[in-house]
């Protein structure tokens, strides 16, 4: 059919070229010999064409394979907007050796293409998960699809591809997992044509491989794990002095900068103010800037309020603006308990707090004194008076005595 096609088209080409020309050569004679010639190249082509190398342009069984990326996170604290990107390369080629089969070099690199892993607040968080150590911290996980649908396999084998991490957005708060993974695809060859049989992804690109049992102890599917390194926030409010008063209530302003952008950070706190408690629930945004701006915080004594997750390296200042707004009462200390990466004095002279770069968790107690002296002696007014009635007293028991004894 191939051939007959082939042939039709170059007589149609050839002959309206000749008829063009005025048909000086259009004699049977030359036309037999045309065609014979023309039918003879075609048989040439299409013999030379089954001869040459096969590639699948499409191949059955699943194109595209997903492995897990996990991301660990501090228990409490929301799951920070992140991205994470890959790269992948061809495996080593290894010849067949004894028990051992062959591995082939991944074919056509270019053209597979390999997703992200994409976290965010609302993104799957896992108690546990096979092969990876969560280490007390929760555990959000995301898939990573990587596709080889545009791959042309040239014939049966195991391919191997190489797959590593790129670089994290952030390296101060963000790891990287350095590990490379061997991607090994097994391509089979059925009547239809060629078949992608499985996927194994194990973390050892030296690996030979005999049967599935190969794979028992090379941390199979495991994929890549990366640590979210944060801190928390914990400022409280503490008062002293005979003149103090429970329900005096302080309020204070919070200026966050360099944090995760888009993100959200989880909020704890004991305070009865509406709006201070309700953050609890509302969450703190930080904005494509990745800052948070004028946070309003309201505190009684006793009183607490804690942000978690806090990503390291992050600015905080930290200012109280005094009972209900009004200036800070009388004998004002403010007292820092929390921790500082310099020597460089933390409590300002306006009542604030600032840390250029959070390293560890801080704690901070605000301690109001209010004290107030109390009268001991006699009011100088009244003294006079006093003197005389304890004279009057005295006369009026003298009195009764004497005319007692009368």
């Amino acid at each position: 059919m191939f051939k007959k096609k082939v042939i039709n088209i170059m007589k149609a080409c050839v002959f309206s070229d000749f008829e063009i020309l005025g048909g000086k050569f259009m004699n049977k004679n030359f036309k037999s010999k045309l065609v014979a010639g023309l039918m003879t190249t075609a048989m040439l082509f299409s013999s030379a064409a089954a001869f040459a190398p096969v590639h699948a342009a499409s191949f059955s069984g699943n194109p595209s394979m997903t492995f897990k990326k996990y991301l660990r996170v501090e228990k409490e604290a929301k799951i920070p907007t992140a991205t994470f990107g890959f790269t992948i390369t061809a495996g080593k080629h290894k010849d067949a050796s004894g028990d051992t089969q062959e591995i082939l070099a991944g074919v056509d690199v270019d053209k597979v293409q390999v997703g992200q892993a994409s976290f965010n607040k609302d993104s799957s968080v896992v108690a546990a998960a096979t092969g990876v150590d969560a280490k007390g911290m929760q555990l959000a996980e995301s898939d990573v699809t990587v596709d080889f649908s545009n791959v042309n396999f040239p014939g049966a084998g195991i391919y191997r591809y190489v797959i590593s991490e790129n670089d994290p957005s952030n390296t101060t708060y963000f790891t990287k997992d350095s590990t490379s993974q061997a991607l090994d695809v097994f391509v089979t060859r059925e009547d239809t044509g060629l078949k992608v049989d499985a996927y194994t992804l194990h973390n050892n690109v030296e690996a030979n491989v005999k049967d599935e049992s190969s794979f028992a102890n090379l941390g199979k599917n495991v994929g890549f794990v990366n640590d979210y390194t944060s801190y928390d926030l914990k400022f409280a409010k503490e008062t002293t002095g005979n003149q103090r008063n429970p329900g005096d209530e302080f309020t204070y302003t919070l200026d966050l900068t360099g944090l995760v952008p888009n993100s959200t950070l989880a909020v704890s706190t004991n305070s009865d103010d509406t709006d201070t408690h309700a953050l609890t629930t509302n969450s703190i945004s930080t904005g494509t800037a990745g800052t948070v701006t004028g946070q309003i915080v309201k505190l009684k004594a006793g009183q607490y309020f804690k942000i978690i997750g806090l990503n390291k390296g992050a600015e905080y200042t930290l200012t109280e603006t005094g009972k209900d707004g009004a200036i800070t009462e009388l004998s004002t200390t403010t007292q820092y308990d929390g921790k500082k990466n310099d020597n460089t004095s933390i409590v300002n002279t306006d009542k604030s707090v600032n840390d250029d770069a959070l390293n560890a968790n801080a704690d901070i107690t605000f301690l109001n004194t209010k004290d107030g002296k109390v009268p001991t002696g006699i009011i100088f007014a009244v003294a006079p008076f006093a003197v005389g009635a304890v004279v009057l007293a005295a006369f009026i028991i003298v009195k009764m005595r004497r005319t007692a004894k009368q």
